[in-house]
């Protein structure tokens, strides 16, 4: 069995995001890409993944596709994303992208971005 892990976490449209202090910390909504490659293996995926707090989720659209934070800092955020990823295995990497893409649009992926929500 086939397990997922982040190689690493980029803020979307920001610098140096690990220092960023939102100004209302229970509205935050922020898309990241995140590198996904298997335990062991070489290589990497880019996945577009958004998190945001409770408050902060899009209210318009009937299903987020997203991570939920409770705390909106540097450690919670790529704590779930971590989470959130390692939790995901499968038989294939295909098996793997396929979980990951019920939440994330993946690099390759044909759907829209508006599918996810």
């Amino acid at each position: 069995m086939l397990r997922a892990e982040v190689r690493d976490i980029v803020a979307n449209d920001l610098d140096k995001w690990e220092l960023w202090i939102p100004s209302d910390p229970l509205q935050v909504y922020q898309w990241f890409t995140i590198s996904v490659g298997v335990v062991g293996q070489y290589g990497a995926d880019n996945f577009q993944l958004a998190a945001a707090t409770r408050e902060g989720r899009p209210r318009k659209s009937k299903h987020f596709s997203g991570i939920i934070v409770d705390e909106w800092n540097c450690d919670s955020v790529s704590n779930a994303i971590v989470e959130y990823v390692s939790s995901i295995c499968g038989d294939t990497w295909e098996d793997i992208v396929r979980r990951l893409e019920e939440v994330c649009y993946w690099e390759y992926s044909r759907r829209s971005l508006s599918e996810y929500g």
